[in-house]
């Protein structure tokens, strides 16, 4: 992968870590202001973060802190592997897939749609560079 490619999956996870720290601070009435007037957004009016929804965003802003930290380790480690790296790719290519499918799915499902269009701006950031950089190409043969 050239620097380029590494610096746009940099910037990637930084993205996606920024967004999880802005939900984390929907978890604490003191830190919920970004995340509200997110919310407030994506659902087309005042969003009420009651005890549960706050607990829920919140949790939602630590597992997409921890999404970006897994997803730079994976990236780094495949790019080190350079040829041979390519199961891995394909594998941070899938878990992105199954989350895109997932959480767009539950956010159309309940009037959220504005975030399914946000994860699709997210997936195909994801994909401009894997299919650009030919990543997801081996160039050995899979071991059994």
């Amino acid at each position: 992968m050239t620097t380029f490619w590494r610096n746009w999956m940099l910037a990637w996870c930084l993205g996606v870590g920024l967004f999880g720290l802005v939900l984390a601070g929907a978890g604490f009435a003191e830190t919920s202001g970004p995340a509200q007037a997110l919310l407030d957004r994506m659902s087309g009016g005042a969003l009420l973060l009651d005890r549960p929804l706050r607990f829920g965003i919140g949790l939602q802003g630590a597992l997409s802190i921890a999404i970006a930290g897994l997803a730079w380790a994976a990236i780094r480690a495949a790019d080190a592997l350079g040829p041979d790296g390519a199961p891995i790719w394909r594998l941070l290519l899938w878990s992105m897939l199954a989350w895109f499918v997932i959480d767009s799915a539950i956010s159309c499902a309940n009037g959220l749609w504005l975030n399914a269009v946000s994860n699709t701006v997210l997936m195909i950031a994801l994909l401009v560079p894997l299919l650009a950089s030919g990543v997801l190409r081996s160039a050995t043969p899979a071991r059994v």
